[in-house]
């Protein structure tokens, strides 16, 4: 599956702001779209899905299917889907149209993203949410990244989704690590569908809140975080609990050079220019590494695409992803959350149950 975009007419139908997306695959421009101009740059977008009647051929007879029609855009014959005469079509238009309205962002560019997948039967589209709210850190230059991501589908498998994730929505894999992670975190609403982009206003004003509220309390998280200043040793010891190496593991070098790595991109990383060095600086150092400096096993011979695939699954829902799950929890652990366990008193303890099971083997 990989990417699953939608080839149709000899076009890939996706579209991406400023940079390409992992797989190379659709059209990229520069900066943001607004609703209307996104649905000009991916051009099926504006070809309506329409219902026909189905047919079953029995005893040499075409009989039509009581209560059921075949979706398919208009002009063409590829069937999308068998749905319920009473089955609301979505079209590309009422989902983009609301998904602006959650962030009620007509008069700014905001769409990332956006494309179809599969037989152009599934749509997708990204909202960049730093272009609507404040999402800085203080004293970090760099930007931050939430989404607003939607996806709706015109075979009768869902209703409109809308939810946030950290990373934009590029393909098929990371539409589902994105509705994963809404489901598992709670970040996830189903629009109803009702024909009327302005009869869902209300319920996509509540999604804006819900938005907002996760987004600001992440900015104040990270701001707390950057107030905090560490120690060496600290930070050692964090690297020691992080990546753990049991006495009894035979090779060992691996988990070490991650230590060092990451002690390295705390210390010198060109990314984190001015950031104080903190627990904030500490997390953005394991961030680094995760995404960009972890080793990840591809044999020399494996098809490019299938590489980058494999690397994005680990940033998001692999390894890589985990890494900075546990980093994150850590730091939670000693600085936000009380009480808690302060990271020398964990690394004790690991120690210690290291050294047991050592004993035991």
């Amino acid at each position: 599956m990989v990417a699953n975009i939608a080839r149709i007419d000899g076009t890939d139908q996706a579209w991406y702001a400023d940079k390409p997306a992992w797989h190379g695959l659709g059209t990229v421009t520069p900066g943001a779209r607004t609703a209307k101009q996104v649905i000009r740059a991916v051009p099926v977008f504006r070809v309506p899905v329409r219902t026909s009647p189905v047919f079953a051929k029995i005893g040499g007879r075409m009989i039509a299917v009581p209560d059921r029609v075949a979706t398919h855009r208009q002009g063409s014959t590829d069937v999308l889907g068998i749905v319920s005469t009473e089955y609301e079509l979505i079209q590309d238009t009422d989902g983009l149209l609301t998904m602006e309205a959650v962030v009620n962002a007509a008069r700014r560019t905001s769409f990332v993203t956006a494309g179809l997948l599969g037989r152009g039967e599934r749509a997708f589209a990204s909202i960049d949410l730093s272009r609507v709210v404040t999402l800085r850190i203080k004293r970090d230059p760099s930007r931050q990244e939430s989404h607003l991501f939607g996806t709706w589908a015109h075979d009768g498998t869902s209703a409109l989704r809308v939810g946030l994730w950290h990373n934009r929505v590029e393909c098929q894999n990371m539409l589902n690590a994105a509705l994963a992670h809404g489901e598992r975190s709670g970040m996830l609403v189903s629009i109803r569908h009702t024909g009327d982009v302005a009869d869902n206003l209300r319920e996509a004003q509540r999604i804006l809140g819900f938005v907002e509220k996760v987004a600001k309390a992440h900015v104040a998280e990270m701001n707390a975080l950057a107030e905090i200043p560490v120690t060496p040793k600290w930070l050692a010891e964090f690297t020691e609990l992080l990546v753990p190496i049991p006495p009894t593991m035979d090779r060992k070098g691996s988990r070490e050079d991650a230590r060092e790595l990451i002690l390295g991109l705390y210390q010198h990383s060109r990314t984190l220019e001015g950031v104080p060095k903190s627990a904030y600086r500490a997390y953005q150092a394991v961030a680094e590494y995760a995404d960009h400096k972890r080793p990840l096993r591809i044999g020399a011979d494996t098809p490019a695409l299938v590489a980058a695939d494999k690397r994005f699954r680990s940033i998001t829902e692999g390894p890589a992803a985990d890494l900075k799950v546990r980093a994150a929890e850590l730091i939670r652990q000693e600085f936000i959350v009380s009480p808690a366990k302060p990271v020398h008193e964990l690394v004790v303890a690991q120690r210690a149950e290291f050294s047991a099971a050592a004993r035991k083997a």
